[in-house]
C-alpha cells in the first residue's frame, strides 16, 4: 500500500542514465480512501497508494525521442486520423502505443486518450473515432500584426518505465489516484 525509500543508502534504481532499462516495469501503487495514512514524524504526511522517497530513486527509461508534437491540421470529431506537425520516431509512435490529444476549445474535458492503429509518415490511424474538434491551424489578427498556434498538442504516454495508481471500482468516485512524494525528514536525531 506505500513503498519507502529511507535512508542515506537506500535506492531503488532501474536503469542508469548511461544504461538505461531496456524491458517493461510498473511499479503499481495499492490502495483506496479506506488505506490507512503513512505518518512521517517531523515530517509530511506520506498518505497511502504512495512512494516515498527519502533516499535515491533512478528510473531511466527508453530514450522515445520526441514526446510532444502539435497537428498539422484540424482533426474533427468523428475523424480516426491524425496528421503530426513534426515527424516522430515511428519505434516507440507504433501500433499499441497511447497518445493524449489536447483540447482546443473551452473545456478541458475535451482531451482524447487514444490507442495507434497505424502510423504512416505523419499520418496516425487512431484505435477509435474522435469525440471533439481538435484544431490544427494558427490564428492571426485580421490586420496580420500578430499570429498564434493554436493547434492541439498530441503527447506519446507510452514508457518503458511506469508508476500507476492501481485502478479499482470506485476510483471514478473517489478520485484516489496516487502519490510520489520526494521529500526529508528527521527521526530519532536521524534526517532522511
Amino acid at each position: 500500500e506505500i513503498i519507502m525509500i529511507q535512508g542515506d543508502t537506500a535506492q531503488l534504481v532501474a536503469g542508469t542514465a548511461d544504461v538505461p532499462y531496456q524491458h517493461n516495469f510498473d511499479l503499481i501503487l495499492m490502495g483506496n480512501h479506506e488505506t490507512p495514512d503513512q505518518p512521517l514524524p517531523d515530517g509530511p504526511n506520506l498518505g497511502a497508494k504512495a512512494l516515498g522517497v527519502f533516499g535515491m530513486l533512478q528510473f531511466h527509461g527508453l530514450d522515445v525521442g520526441r514526446t510532444w508534437t502539435r497537428l498539422a491540421q484540424d482533426a474533427m470529431a468523428g475523424d480516426n486520423t491524425i496528421v503530426l506537425s513534426e515527424s516522430v520516431d515511428p519505434t516507440f509512435w507504433t501500433t499499441g502505443a497511447e497518445i493524449i490529444i489536447a483540447p482546443t476549445g473551452f473545456d478541458p474535458m475535451e482531451k482524447e486518450k487514444m490507442t495507434i492503429e497505424s502510423i504512416d509518415g505523419n499520418t496516425i490511424t487512431l484505435n477509435d473515432t474522435l469525440q471533439f474538434t481538435h484544431l490544427g491551424s494558427e490564428y492571426s489578427l485580421d490586420d496580420g500584426s500578430r499570429s498564434w498556434n493554436i493547434s492541439a498538442e498530441v503527447g506519446l504516454l507510452s514508457r518503458n518505465i511506469r508508476i500507476i495508481g492501481q485502478d479499482y471500482a470506485d476510483i471514478g468516485e473517489e478520485q484516489f489516484g496516487a502519490r510520489v512524494l520526494v521529500s526529508k525528514f528527521t527521526q530519532d536525531g536521524t534526517e532522511y
